[in-house]
């Protein structure tokens, strides 16, 4: 699959609870409802595990914060120079 930006986009490649959560009113098998069942139970450990190591929790959150913020200083400075490209075409 390309996007309308070019390059590849893939599909995702895990659900979140919810998508697992809506995927259930879907299935209609007795093995899907079952794989469905697990799925949600892990997702249920994962959360008390989170829960239980709230420090680890905490600092995860302050690594995503602090990357998230040097992607979006990344990206902001891609734009322009991208909008600058742009600009410099359209004189040419």
């Amino acid at each position: 699959m390309t996007s309308s930006w070019g390059g590849k986009r893939y599909h995702p490649v895990a659900f979140t609870e919810y998508g697992v959560a809506m995927l259930s009113g879907l299935l209609n098998s007795e093995t899907a409802v079952k794989m469905n069942i697990e799925i949600v139970r892990s997702f249920i450990q994962l959360r008390k595990s989170a829960i239980q190591h709230s420090d680890l929790n905490d600092k995860i959150q302050k690594m995503e914060r602090h990357y998230n913020r040097k992607f979006a200083d990344t990206e902001q400075a891609l734009d322009f120079l991208i909008q600058e490209k742009s600009k410099e075409q359209e004189y040419s």
